[in-house]
């Protein structure tokens, strides 16, 4: 919860200013509808991808768009903390109706982010658990181990953040001194830390497996490792959101309503690089199509049927001769002529012996070699 302001910390405050309040402007609102629309094209490419392309929809591609529901909502209820309750103003700005409206909108955006993020975990875990089915039964385990843990994490950080107040509704009475809550700022840390660790796990976790498990040429490891790599920023947006928010509950100023937009504007970057970085790797077919040669399209020993490598066989020229232009003596046995086998023999002849011997090209066959050209 936030702590309850006291009339001492009330009389620290400078004068309120009502008429012409410091602001943040609208930078908040303009990356999070950036951000926002970037994450939003890459995840229609991945889906147009998976159900038009490959034809091949996995519970991973459910997860990440389930994601996508909460993540954006996230976004909207940051925009409306800033708009409809004023909390992009200093807390000595603002009138305690604005305060009251802008923590319910807080509390609303903490659960939010709590379902959406769990959900981009899961989502990346099953893409996991699939591409590990050649590999060790226990890696199998390790990862299905996670999933329970990310579940259980999800429904201890909601029952923290939802049952911190007895009743809820004193969460948002910040002036009341009757008010009994838990310390806000020991759960937002200790959530915040549990966060990014996971995120650390889930960007190496693929990394160790993609480069055991599959032989891929020398470039595509180098983009696997790059794609997945960009994980490692969600975890630095995930341990600066986490730092942003401990300084928000524990300024000595109490001014959380001015803090608020930075971790706000944190937590939306964490989101939506997370469903970017999982739906990245799912449009390579469909960049592959649009420009081949970005996409390096040798099979191989692990994902031979694989529709992408089957759809990019299917696109070669074959370059064969037609049927016309074969000579008589190429067609195969089964299509030949019989011969009479009632005619008589020709007179033998015994004047030269290297040409009773030699090879005669009238009733010769020579097969020759059919050549396909694969590129």
């Amino acid at each position: 919860m936030p702590r309850t302001i006291t009339p001492e910390v009330i009389a620290s405050w400078p004068a309120p200013n009502p008429t012409n309040p410091e602001t943040r402007g609208p930078t908040k609102t303009i990356l999070t509808a950036l951000i926002w629309a970037v994450a939003t094209g890459i995840l229609f490419l991945r889906l147009y991808t998976r159900r038009c392309i490959s034809h091949r929809m996995g519970w991973d591609d459910y997860l990440v768009t389930s994601a996508y529901i909460p993540a954006t909502a996230f976004s909207v209820v940051g925009i409306a903390m800033d708009h409809a309750s004023r909390w992009n103003r200093h807390i000595w700005d603002l009138t305690p109706e604005w305060i009251a409206k802008g923590l319910q909108l807080r509390l609303a955006g903490f659960a939010l982010f709590d379902l959406a993020t769990t959900l981009t975990k899961l989502s990346i875990l099953v893409l996991i658990h699939r591409l590990t089915k050649p590999t060790s039964i226990h890696l199998r385990r390790f990862i299905l181990a996670l999933v329970v843990l990310n579940l259980l994490g999800m429904i201890t950080y909601l029952y923290l953040i939802l049952l911190q107040c007895r009743p809820l509704s004193s969460y948002v009475a910040v002036f009341s001194s009757s008010r009994q809550c838990s310390d806000e700022g020991r759960s937002l840390l200790i959530a915040g830390i549990w966060n990014t660790v996971m995120d650390a796990v889930l960007v190496l976790l693929p990394l160790v497996i993609v480069i055991r498990s599959i032989s891929l040429p020398r470039p595509q490891i180098a983009v696997v490792i790059f794609l997945f790599a960009m994980g490692g920023l969600v975890s630095v947006a995930g341990a600066v959101r986490t730092y942003l928010l401990y300084v928000q509950s524990t300024a000595l100023d109490y001014d959380f309503t001015w803090r608020s937009g930075p971790s706000y504007l944190a937590g939306t970057v964490e989101l939506y690089l997370g469903i970017v970085c999982v739906s990245i790797p799912a449009t390579r077919l469909f960049f592959a199509r649009l420009v081949p040669r970005l996409v390096d399209h040798s099979p191989t020993t692990n994902n031979k049927s694989d529709p992408e490598v089957v759809s990019t066989l299917s696109e070669r020229a074959y370059s064969i001769p037609p049927q016309s232009s074969l000579a008589p003596s190429s067609l195969p046995s089964s299509e030949r002529a019989a011969p009479d086998l009632n005619k008589a023999l020709p007179p033998l002849e015994t004047t030269d012996k290297s040409q009773a011997w030699g090879p005669r090209s009238s009733g010769m066959t020579v097969d020759m070699p059919l050549r396909i050209s694969l590129w």
